[in-house]
């Protein structure tokens, strides 16, 4: 399955598309997308687009993963509010085909459970995740095209796990705290 990981911003925006498998991934192109710095929101955000649109048109992935501030639980900053612009414009792309959007912590948490608190030690715990489950060396790659594979990278483990559940004919609510409720007797088959 291939997938398309993106870590949206409004300077740089990093992609990954990998071929996905459930023990070892490949990585077949990274991208860091750089908006001038001259340019307004409007056209930073049709530049990315733009950009982004040519991967897909040309690469056909089956899944795409986008990063997505608008669950974390801290006061969004101006350049947040823009990036979720560029998350709207990149959502479009879901008449293509389905879109995981993941919280930056629980993907990170999801990719790494023992994340550290610190941005560099996190950013070291992602690329030695990224790296090990793909066999990629990154060299002196973007932070953002590193966390755009692990982005891309959770996005296909659960869309494997929904799938599992499904086909396991399973209430996905089970396994979600939030939507606890009273103990049902139906159990996976």
């Amino acid at each position: 399955m291939r997938i398309l990981g993106i870590d949206p911003g409004m300077k740089s925006t990093g992609v990954c598309l990998l071929e996905y498998c459930r023990d070892w991934s490949s990585i077949l192109k990274t991208v860091t997308i750089t908006t001038p710095p001259d340019f307004d929101i409007i056209r930073r955000v049709c530049f990315i687009f733009d950009a982004v649109e040519e991967l897909v048109m040309e690469e056909a992935p089956n899944l795409i993963g986008i990063e997505d501030f608008v669950d974390q639980k801290t006061t969004l900053t101006v350049d947040a509010q823009d990036v979720n612009r560029v998350i709207g414009a990149l959502y479009l792309f879901s008449e293509r085909c389905p879109i995981f959007m993941l919280g930056a912590a629980d993907w990170k948490h999801a990719l790494c459970p023992h994340v550290p608190r610190d941005k560099r030690s996190k950013d070291f715990a992602v690329r030695r995740s990224v790296e090990i489950r793909t066999r990629y060396s990154f060299g002196s790659a973007k932070q953002h095209e590193i966390d755009a594979a692990g982005i891309a990278l959770v996005a296909g483990d659960r869309n494997r796990f929904e799938r599992h559940i499904k086909e396991q004919n399973c209430d996905l609510d089970q396994f979600n705290p939030a939507s606890r409720r009273e103990p049902s007797s139906r159990r996976c088959s």
